[in-house]
């Protein structure tokens, strides 16, 4: 299992997003609880834009307290038309971890795209707050 959750990187880093796809897919039906698999197929399905919240959802279930995940949780929730709820998991988890500039950046981004003018960088001051 590793060997194809290795080789789909590998065929990630070539651009072969097919086949990286199709690696990771495989891997991760072959073990459903395994975090890698499960991330990576999230990651690749994201990337190759296919839809991912649901895939990046269940790899969080797997590896809860990856904030690389979650930011990328929210941005696929985001690039699905879920805009408030990217902001909600966002939000949440900057209220656990308000040190967490990555979150940050990328609550104040979204709100921005979303189309807030004011207040899109308020998780700051609620940081400094806490």
């Amino acid at each position: 299992m590793t060997d194809l959750v290795s080789q789909a990187a590998a065929l990630r880093e070539a651009q072969d997003m097919e086949g990286a796809l199709e690696l990771i897919s495989k891997a991760a039906a072959q073990n459903p609880y395994e975090p890698r698999a499960a991330f990576g197929l999230a990651q690749f399905s994201f990337e190759a834009w296919r839809p991912a919240a649901d895939l990046f959802a269940k790899a969080r279930a797997l590896l809860p307290d990856n904030p690389d995940m979650l930011r990328n949780h929210a941005l696929a929730l985001a690039a699905e038309g879920q805009g408030d709820a990217a902001e909600d998991l966002l939000e949440d988890a900057l209220r656990l971890n308000p040190g967490w500039l990555d979150g940050h950046r990328v609550l104040a981004a979204a709100r921005i795209t979303g189309g807030q003018r004011d207040g899109f960088d308020r998780s700051y001051a609620d940081a400094v707050a806490a």
